[in-house]
């Protein structure tokens, strides 16, 4: 915890789990606010989980060894492009099946990321104690958000608002994660 990539990573992760547990859990409803047919928000949410699969394998095939915090710094900026990508497409459902299929690859591979995050970028020691003093607030969080996020919803009449805050959500990702990589890089951690 005197790291200062630990608290980047902590930053990242809880942001993940805010902006992308509200995402999943009201992407139906968001969808057909944005003009999809029922089955149409079918096929686009049926891509998500061979898309993370498909990052996974890519992962292992062409980045093997590739240094986490260069693959993490890569992956987190899929993540505010979808975002955008689910904003403002056009509602048809090709468009909108492949920026979920984007947005499955990363999340896919980020799964592969927080677990080598921490022995790369903050200590090799302990490796269960830290990640659980990681993972514990996002749980947390992915219990809270999609409440919050139907707050939102509530308040403001419908998702724009929602896809604002999880727009800025996976900034601060993005942001928590590069502070990491940046601090566990001049620490001279491999």
């Amino acid at each position: 915890m005197r790291k200062p990539a630990y608290w980047g990573l902590l930053v990242a992760w809880i942001s993940y789990a805010a902006a992308f547990s509200s995402l999943t859990y009201h992407l139906y409803p968001l969808l057909l606010e944005r003009g999809l047919g029922a089955a149409g928000v079918v096929t686009v949410m049926a891509v998500i989980g061979p898309a993370q699969v498909a990052g996974r394998v890519a992962v292992m095939t062409f980045a093997p060894t590739a240094p986490v915090r260069s693959l993490g710094s890569m992956i987190v900026i899929v993540f505010p492009l979808a975002v955008i990508g689910f904003a403002f497409a056009p509602p048809e459902v090709a468009t909108i099946a492949a920026i979920a299929a984007f947005y499955g690859a990363a999340n896919g591979t980020i799964t592969i990321v927080r677990g080598l995050a921490v022995p790369e970028m903050i200590t090799r020691s302990a490796y269960g104690a830290v990640n659980g003093s990681l993972v514990a607030p996002l749980n947390l969080m992915q219990a809270f958000a999609p409440l919050a996020a139907a707050l939102i919803w509530q308040a403001s009449g419908g998702y724009g608002a929602v896809l604002a805050a999880v727009f800025v959500g996976s900034l601060t990702l993005c942001a928590g994660f590069w502070f990491a990589a940046w601090k566990s890089r001049s620490a001279g951690l491999s």
